[in-house]
């Protein structure tokens, strides 16, 4: 009775067809494909994104990640990183609860429509892109600048020690 309930859904009918859902990350459609993990560009010169690659935040609902728009390809932001990279966005991805969750109940043995009272499935998923200001990444940036300042002062001081004052270098 359940079952019937969600197959009104001409969303859930798709999926039990093995339609696989889509989201939008940034303008551009991805399907997901949980079996292999991964968001599939529509389009074969846009790369898979990994979804094992991604790290969660820090309530374990939504993935993070850095991603290039000319590449359409998420990136891997240095510790060392001393300015904001060009066209890159920081995107929230929701988990594969709210991606696909007939697909999850399937990979954990459950009835497929197991999930869809707590995770319903939506037709319109999309990732938030969210300001490289609010990421963390200036921060960073910050941190670094004055690394980088007081390591180039302790340079110049090393440097100043061994000069010696009024004399020439003579050639050989």
């Amino acid at each position: 009775m359940k079952k019937n309930l969600f197959t009104d859904n001409p969303l859930v009918r798709r999926r039990l067809e093995d339609i696989l859902p889509t989201i939008d990350l940034a303008g551009n459609t991805y399907t997901v494909d949980l079996e292999s993990r991964a968001l599939k560009g529509e389009d074969n010169m846009v790369p898979l994104i990994d979804l094992d690659n991604l790290v969660l935040d820090k309530d374990g609902l939504n993935y993070l990640c850095f991603y290039h728009l000319p590449t359409k390809a998420p990136v891997i932001i240095g510790p060392n990183i001393i300015s904001l990279p060009a066209d890159t966005i920081y995107l929230k991805i929701p988990d594969e609860r709210f991606l696909d969750p007939i697909g999850l109940a399937r990979q954990y043995g459950m009835e497929d429509t197991a999930l869809l009272e707590l995770y319903p499935i939506r037709a319109d998923l999309k990732a938030e892109v969210i300001a490289l200001e609010d990421s963390g990444l200036p921060e960073l940036i910050k941190i670094n600048l004055a690394k980088k300042k007081a390591r180039s002062s302790r340079i110049t001081l090393v440097c100043n020690l061994f000069k010696k004052p009024g004399k020439k270098a003579k050639g050989i």
